[in-house]
């Protein structure tokens, strides 16, 4: 996975910026195939990548229990490779702000506790059930053809993955630029989290990702070649009792309860790059890529509030869900090497 180029395609790629720390060992049985299995660190590795655990914005990281256990079957021949691979995921978070009893800030003069009987209008509040550990999974498949029937080092390649509650291995949190469906800021990023927490009803949401892609590469001859890249990517809150931002968007109680996370968000890229090798070790390309996101209105959704902490104070729209964006990301690398 990965892409062959620099903006990634949704795709759980482990390669370069993305490696982990790991243990790990591989048995090689002959005729082409192998198996690894591996013990990885989840957490940030310093400048290598940000890691596997995902809290979202809304959640603190609880430390790492035990290493993702990840298992990998992989087959190459004179066509091509194949790899269908799994992981098992630690999922050990915190809601920021709630601990025991205390719930929501203040809020109108009163405390917010956790779930329906804590309303600080009964005067009364429940225990925040703000502490969550679970054990997410994923799973990942691919294939790649060589095609030198069409010219010297043509490919065409597909994987595709699913996930729950362990999304960062769906590929969406890698995908185009790393935002989360916005390019270079423009719209609003979809919710990435391994799980997430709603005080208003006690309970936490659980994220169901999955994503697909496709690329290929043609070389004219030595100094040309030109690839494409595609791929899909959907998330699926499934448990939409979470979700209230209250300083994200307009919140009421019936809101809160419901949950005004998307319950489903999509995203797709498109794009590709050309290569130009005029001499040895002299290399120019150009790679443009286009992804367009769409985010479902949240049931019980209100609004959203504008300009918080601005010029002019808050303003509150009623209804206005920005759920779509779209954009296009280039890049142009000169490589010289001596």
């Amino acid at each position: 996975g990965g892409g062959l180029y620099w903006p990634n395609f949704f795709s759980p790629d482990q390669k370069g910026f993305n490696q982990p720390i790991l243990m790990a060992y591989t048995a090689s049985f002959g005729g082409g195939f192998s198996a690894t299995l591996a013990a990885q660190s989840p957490g940030t590795v310093g400048a290598s990548g940000g890691g596997t655990d995902i809290a979202g914005p809304n959640n603190t990281y609880g430390g790492q229990r035990w290493p993702d256990v990840v298992g990998q079957l992989h087959y190459k021949s004179g066509w091509g490779e194949a790899q269908v691979s799994g992981v098992l995921h630690d999922v050990n978070l915190a809601a920021n702000g709630l601990s025991g009893a205390n719930g929501y800030p203040p809020i109108l003069g009163g405390n917010f506790g956790c779930g329906l009987g804590a309303v600080a209008l009964l005067g009364s509040a429940v225990t925040c059930d703000s502490q969550h550990t679970q054990t997410g999974w994923g799973i990942d498949a691919g294939v790649k053809f060589n095609l030198p029937q069409f010219g010297a080092g043509d490919v065409i390649g597909l994987t595709g993955s699913y996930t729950k509650n362990a999304v960062w291995y769906s590929g969406i949190p890698d995908g185009m630029w790393g935002e989360n469906g916005q390019v270079n800021g423009n719209g609003q990023p979809m919710y990435v989290a391994d799980a997430f927490f709603n005080p208003l009803t006690n309970q936490w949401s659980n994220p169901e990702a999955w994503s697909i892609a496709a690329w290929a590469k043609h070389n004219f001859n030595p100094q040309w070649a030109i690839s494409a890249e595609a791929s899909y990517a959907e998330l699926n809150w499934s448990n939409m009792g979470g979700g209230c931002n209250l300083l994200g968007f307009g919140c009421g109680i019936a809101q809160g309860i419901q949950g005004p996370l998307s319950p489903r968000s999509k995203s797709w890229i498109v794009g590709g790059a050309v290569d130009w090798n005029p001499v040895v070790n002299l290399n120019f390309e150009f790679e443009l890529m286009y992804q367009g996101t769409t985010q479902e209105t949240p049931s019980g959704f209100l609004g959203t509030v504008y300009n918080i902490g601005g010029p002019g104070g808050a303003v509150f729209v009623p209804g206005d869900w920005k759920g779509n964006s779209n954009g296009f990301a280039g890049r142009l690398l000169i490589t010289r090497n001596f």
